[in-house]
């Protein structure tokens, strides 16, 4: 291809591509910017047509069933068990949800880290505790991609005897015991941290 440069005519010693106006593609739906979703900007004049980027992330989401990161844990939020009792095995077929917490509060009744809460577990209520959550904390203190849950008996002890995701290494600090002990007094419950601890596999 020639290109004229001065008063006189040289060839090109790179390909030039002629680009169009015109689009090469039928768009059926637009952004919250009036962009394309089957299309990059970019590649119109190529003619390259993408498939629908939320389909891809709407299947990621339920396979992995990632849970949007909150201040607390609200009523009917989704909880994931993390020991080995009956209870867990059954977490698949119906998700445990959150009920309320037994923290004093001055209003609400969410849920965080370190709080005695009431779990519905398919067609039962059972008491649990928080062991990890998908919120953000203060420094040195981690966060998991879900809200993590121990499940407790009526008398206090835990309902399975091996918890499978890491605990927090501030739960065997003695006044957070001693925090936590305070929450089953207000449902009749002896918190029996001693074996919490016992069974947990790894602190964090």
């Amino acid at each position: 291809m020639l290109r004229s440069v001065g008063a006189g005519a040289v060839r090109c010693s790179f390909p030039v591509r002629m680009m169009s106006t015109s689009p090469t593609a039928t768009y059926y739906k637009l952004d919250n910017f009036g962009r394309p979703l089957n299309q990059i900007p970019e590649w119109i004049d190529e003619g390259v047509a993408l498939p629908f980027p939320g389909a891809q992330t709407t299947i990621r989401s339920q396979k992995f069933k990632k849970q949007f990161r909150k201040n607390s844990v609200v009523r009917t939020s989704g909880l994931n068990i993390v020991d080995n009792s009956k209870y867990s095995a059954n977490q698949q077929e119906t998700e445990p949800r959150f009920v309320s917490s037994y923290r004093k509060q001055r209003r609400y009744n969410n849920g965080t880290v370190g709080d005695l809460v009431l779990v519905s577990v398919g067609a039962e209520f059972k008491r649990g505790l928080v062991i990890g959550m998908s919120k953000h904390h203060k420094t040195f203190r981690p966060y998991f991609d879900k809200n993590n849950v121990v499940l407790l008996n009526d008398d206090g002890s835990p309902a399975g005897t091996r918890i499978l995701a890491p605990v927090p290494s501030w739960f065997k600090d003695p006044k957070e015991i001693k925090r936590i002990e305070a929450q089953g007094q207000i449902c009749n419950m002896d918190v029996q941290m001693n074996k919490l601890i016992a069974i947990t596999g790894t602190f964090i």
